[in-house]
């Protein structure tokens, strides 16, 4: 079959396979000479291995298209790193698998390629509309294509030739991962042992009244003492920073007027609205709709558009529209009245004004250029030179770094870290990049007494309160204990009795919560049995376990397999993940896409490292 494979060249119509193939590592045994430092052409080594920047372009072009297909939207500044750190992320688990197979010595004969291609055909092949009929997979219009001389599968059988070693090294290492019956029978549990309690709350807030006492000085020494920790303030920082907003240039906004011009003369030439509402529009819900906003009423668009759509006869499309982010076509359908109400029946094409990948690289460009002048003669100067504003921030803890500029918490503790005027640092934010600037520490402290006298009076006040909410549950369950029903016990309190409906282990009860001690002890309970008091945030509960509903195995006929796959599948999948870090941890990885050297890839966040076709 292969070689008939290799001899059909007369059309060659998988284009979309070649990308594919690019995901798959292709450089399978390369003899590279050792290299003491990083050439011309290379952005890093992993162990004695060059990776070159065209195999780094080449898997940034992957991870971009699959992030469009995923996202189905343009990119800002932190997807575009989020792509770059995925491309580098896969060649360095492609490199360091692609040892392993050769370690291990996985070998695939042309027999099992030949093979894997008729009965395993990869997603992407299942996916082509020549091989469906009616949207789905035909086997038969395959088979047919693969004898038939047009097409040209010799990049079908180049990645499933390169797939399949990943594939079988998997297979390999998770062949002795095996799952018990006391597991199957302990996620039965989790999942279908069924609990309903009948419950009395005691709140500090809403059920203890009666705590007023007018605490000493004595008292609130004494209680400032042994719960120092409580009052500690963290480390805080304040910061001297410059903003640069990542605005379209003149260039996106041609772009934008040009593609929603084009969608206008197409229309105009005959084409339908919907369809080229499906091609054209950044509206990604309404686009797939044809462009149909539904009917409105007046005052639900902005003005402009409010007016234009309002003066649109039946059948007819707007000129171009500009709004303060967008170009705009819309189209009115139909018109009616409801209750004397006018509206419309809309439909519109969207064509944003944002910043592209370019313009958000030469943004940060300038943010970079300014900060490397502004750690040379200090951020105000820097700033005055360039007429550009510096902005004071308010002392910040460093979970609060995050929320001002608009980065995730790895970017916003290495800014957080920097001393007192050390340098500046770049943020790279949603809608911006900053050039930050560390000008005041202080450090992680106990305000002293009199600083918080009376946050301290009010602590303690709440502590007295809590103890005594403490002191009325665990009354209500002695009352219990005695005989007394929960609901005659509660009562000499005032507490009111609530009874859940049934609940698993993992199971949001409503009142109580997800994952908490009172779930927990429910499950621990025999029929009829109270509970003593539980507590559960600053709440205090008592229980009573009304109904259990334990699994039948008999009832649950094919989940209790399920269960099993699913149990297996996360049991191979984190003993994978665990392997292929314990192996990143020990391989020797440079990068220096950024000119310096980074050390260890990242650790593989969730999945199998490599999960088939």
């Amino acid at each position: 079959m292969l070689s008939q494979l290799r001899q059909n060249t007369k059309i060659i119509l998988w284009i979309v396979i070649v990308a594919f193939v690019g995901l798959i590592f292709v450089v399978w045994g390369m003899n590279l000479k050792r290299s003491g430092g990083v050439e011309a052409g290379f952005i890093g080594k992993i162990g004695n291995a060059r990776i070159t920047v065209e195999e780094y372009r080449n898997e940034v072009a992957n991870q971009r298209a699959a992030y469009y297909e995923d996202k189905g939207q343009r990119r800002g500044a932190q997807a575009e790193e989020e792509v770059n750190q995925k491309a580098w992320d896969a060649i360095v688990q492609n490199h360091l698998l692609s040892q392993e197979v050769q370690r291990e010595g996985l070998q695939i004969s042309d027999d099992e390629v030949a093979l894997e291609i008729q009965a395993n055909p990869p997603a992407f092949i299942r996916s082509q509309p020549v091989f469906q009929t009616d949207s789905i997979f035909d086997p038969n219009k395959y088979m047919a294509a693969l004898e038939d001389p047009q097409y040209d599968f010799r990049p079908l059988e180049a990645y499933v030739r390169a797939a399949l070693p990943l594939q079988k090294l998997q297979d390999y290492l998770v062949s002795g991962v095996r799952v018990t019956d006391q597991e199957v029978r302990m996620m039965l549990a989790m999942l279908d042992d069924k609990a309903t309690i009948s419950y009395a709350r005691v709140s500090p807030v809403t059920d203890v009244r009666d705590v007023f006492a007018d605490p000493s000085e004595s008292d609130i020494s004494a209680y400032y003492s042994s719960h120092t920790e409580d009052f500690k303030l963290p480390e805080m920082r304040k910061f001297k920073y410059v903003e640069f907003p990542e605005r379209a240039s003149a260039e996106d906004e041609g772009f934008a007027r040009e593609r929603i011009e084009e969608a206008s003369d197409l229309i105009s030439e005959g084409d339908s609205f919907e369809e080229i509402a499906a091609e054209y529009s950044d509206d990604e819900i309404t686009g797939a709709k044809g462009g149909d906003l539904g009917w409105i009423k007046r005052g639900q668009l902005t003005p402009h558009l409010d007016s234009v759509a309002f003066s649109l006869e039946p059948g007819t499309v707007s000129p171009v529209i500009r709004t303060p982010y967008s170009y705009h076509l819309l189209k009115v359908d139909e018109r009616r009245e409801t209750s004397g109400v006018p509206e419309v029946k809309v439909r519109h094409i969207l064509a944003r004004v944002e910043p592209s990948p370019s313009t958000i690289e030469e943004i940060g460009s300038q943010a970079r250029s300014f900060a490397e002048l502004a750690s040379k003669e200090g951020i105000e100067k820097a700033a005055t030179e360039q007429s550009l504003k510096v902005i004071d921030s308010p002392q910040l803890a460093a979970e609060q770094v995050p929320g001002l500029f608009k980065v995730g918490k790895e970017d916003a503790d290495a800014v957080f870290k920097q001393e007192k005027n050390e340098g500046t640092s770049v943020l790279d934010g949603a809608q911006a990049f900053y050039v930050v600037k560390t000008v005041e520490v202080a450090p992680s402290h106990v305000p002293s007494l009199e600083e918080i006298k009376d946050r301290v009076k009010q602590a303690y006040l709440f502590g007295l309160k809590k103890e005594k909410a403490g002191t009325i549950a665990a009354a209500v369950a002695q009352e219990a204990a005695r005989g007394k029903t929960l609901e005659a016990a509660s009562s000499a309190w005032n507490l009111s009795v609530e009874k859940t409906q049934p609940f698993t282990r993992t199971s949001n009860v409503p009142g109580i919560g997800r994952d908490n001690p009172v779930v927990a002890r429910a499950f621990a309970l025999s029929l009829g049995q109270t509970s003593g008091a539980v507590e559960s945030g600053n709440d205090f509960f008592v229980i009573r376990l009304d109904a259990r509903q334990a699994p039948d195995p008999q009832n649950l006929g094919g989940s209790i397999g399920q269960i099993k796959m699913s149990l297996l599948g996360t049991k191979q999948q984190a003993f994978v993940t665990d392997w292929y870090t314990e192996l990143l941890s020990k391989a020797k990885i440079t990068d220096t896409r950024s000119g310096e050297t980074r050390g260890k890839a990242r650790k593989p966040s969730t999945g199998y490292l490599y999960t088939g076709y």
